[in-house]
């Protein structure tokens, strides 16, 4: 019988590497990898790893809708979301039921900035390099 933060708070490695998600951040579904057709976020999602939208697909997140992520995704790469050239991310929130990206870690086991990679538009422009080292 232990509350959803759990007792490992403090005292183990999914605590020491920021791994208790919050209630919310827990129940919602779990997104890595790549977007390569239409995808509709329409509830509550949490990237695990870095979710890239490819060219042609369109990515359409409802509004009130949380996009939560862990701070790393097991090997120091920081989950993002990703939107290549040619891809689309139609995302229309509004004041009463905003869409929102943050941490899906618990308050006690958040450590304070970096805790998840971004939101990253890559356009055509003469200094864009690829998506081989995204930073994040």
């Amino acid at each position: 019988a232990f509350d959803a933060d759990l007792w490992v708070s403090g005292w183990s490695w999914l605590s020491d590497n920021s791994r208790i998600l919050s209630d919310e951040a827990a129940a919602a579904s779990t997104i890595c990898g790549t977007i390569s057709s239409n995808t509709l976020w329409s509830s509550d999602v949490i990237m695990s790893c870095q979710v890239f939208v490819t060219s042609g697909a369109t990515l359409t997140i409802s509004s009130g809708v949380t996009v939560y992520a862990y701070p790393d995704d097991g090997s120091g790469l920081a989950p993002a979301l990703v939107i290549t050239p040619g891809s689309q991310i139609i995302a229309s929130g509004s004041a009463s039921a905003p869409i929102t990206f943050t941490t899906g870690v618990t308050q006690d086991t958040a450590t304070g900035r970096g805790l998840w990679g971004g939101l990253i538009v890559m356009g055509n422009a003469p200094v864009y390099q690829g998506t081989q080292e995204v930073e994040g």
